[in-house]
C-alpha cells in the first residue's frame, strides 16, 4: 500500500530519526523509507508529488490502525529495526495521519503486533496466551498466562502485576483466541521527580522512568533507565497509595486522564519489555529484566 503525502518534510525527518537509530546514512535512510511507504526510492515519491498525485483525505480511526500496523512491519523489516522504534517514527513523525487516534489506540496497534511477531498462535496455558480468572472478586478480568510455579500453581500477568499466582484450575483459557493485551503496570503513571533541567521525569509503579517532560511541554520516551531519586527538589506521588490505575473503569479513566494532561501520546520504552517479562520463568522483577541501573535518574548521562 502506498502512503501519500502532500509534501516530504515527515518523510526527511522520520528519516533522519531512523538514521540515528540504525546507523544507516542519510541518503539510505531515505530510500528505504520512501520504499517502505510504497514508492520506489525518494526520487520516485518526490516525482509523484511533482506530478500533482492526489492527496487522499484523511483515514478513519480502523483504516489509520491497519495502515500503522502494515507500515510498522513494513519499515521494521526495511531498517532491520526493533518493531517499537519503527513504531515510534510513524507516530512521532506523522508518516500516517494519527490525529484521530488515542493514546488507548496505539496501545492497540502495538499490541497487535506484539500478538503478530513475538507470540502468534500460543498453545493452551503457555506463555502469551490470554485468559480469564475464575475467582471471587476477579469478575472474569482478563491475564496474561506466563508459566507454572508448580503442578497446582501458576504466574499471570494481571494489571496489577506480573506475578500474580493462581491455582491452575482458576485460569480459564479460551476456546478462541482472545487478543493479547498491554498490562497497565507497564506504561501508568505513578508519580514524577524533577531534575536539574526542571524536566519532570514520569515514572510508574516500578520506579521506572517512562517519559521526559520538558518545560515548555514537549514529551520524550528517549530517558535513561536508571533508578528514580525520590529524595530530588521536587517529587509528587499522582494516585494516594493503594489507589492506583491498575484496575477498575474509573480509575483507569482517570489514568488516562492524567496522560492526556501531560500531553503524552508515545508510548513508554518499558512496554517493549513485555515478551521478556511473560517468558521469565518463575518470579518476574520487572526492574531485573530491564536491568534497572542502580544510580539515580540525575547522574545519568
Amino acid at each position: 500500500m502506498r502512503i501519500r503525502f502532500s509534501n516530504t518534510n515527515s518523510l526527511k525527518t522520520a528519516s533522519k530519526y531512523l538514521s540515528k537509530k540504525t546507523s544507516t546514512k542519510l541518503c539510505d535512510s531515505q530510500n528505504l523509507l520512501a520504499k517502505a511507504l510504497g514508492y520506489q526510492d525518494l526520487f520516485d515519491l518526490q516525482h509523484k508529488l511533482d506530478s500533482g498525485e492526489k492527496v487522499p483525505a484523511s483515514l478513519d480511526k480502523n483504516e489509520s490502525i491497519t495502515s500503522i500496523f502494515d507500515l510498522t512491519k513494513n519499515i521494521s523489516s526495511k531498517f532491520d529495526c526493533r518493531i517499537g522504534e519503527a513504531l515510534h517514527a510513524i507516530t512521532k513523525f506523522g508518516l500516517v495521519n494519527t490525529r484521530s487516534l488515542s493514546f488507548q489506540d496505539l496501545l492497540e496497534v502495538r499490541a497487535r503486533l506484539f500478538d503478530d511477531i513475538e507470540f502468534g498462535n500460543v498453545k493452551r496455558r503457555n506463555s502469551g496466551q490470554v485468559g480469564w480468572v475464575k475467582s471471587p472478586g476477579w469478575k472474569n478480568e482478563k491475564v496474561i498466562f506466563r508459566c507454572r510455579d508448580s503442578n497446582d500453581t501458576c504466574y499471570v500477568f494481571s494489571n496489577k502485576t506480573p506475578n500474580t499466582t493462581l491455582a491452575v484450575f482458576e485460569y480459564m483459557s479460551p476456546k478462541m483466541k482472545i487478543p493479547l493485551f498491554i498490562p497497565n503496570r507497564l506504561f501508568m503513571p505513578y508519580g514524577y521527580v524533577v531534575d536539574e533541567n526542571n524536566d519532570k521525569i514520569i515514572f510508574s509503579r516500578d520506579y521506572v522512568p517512562l517519559w521526559r517532560l520538558r518545560p515548555n511541554g514537549a514529551v520524550s520516551r528517549d530517558v535513561e533507565i536508571c533508578d528514580i531519586n525520590l529524595h530530588a527538589k521536587e517529587h509528587k506521588f499522582l494516585w494516594d497509595e493503594g489507589y492506583m490505575p491498575l484496575d477498575g473503569e474509573v480509575r483507569i479513566k482517570f489514568g488516562y486522564e492524567l496522560l492526556a494532561g501531560f500531553g503524552i501520546r508515545c508510548l513508554p520504552k518499558l512496554i517493549e519489555f513485555l515478551p521478556q517479562i511473560i517468558n521469565t520463568e518463575g518470579y518476574a522483577d520487572i526492574k531485573s529484566i530491564i536491568g534497572l541501573r542502580s544510580e539515580s535518574i540525575f547522574t545519568a548521562t
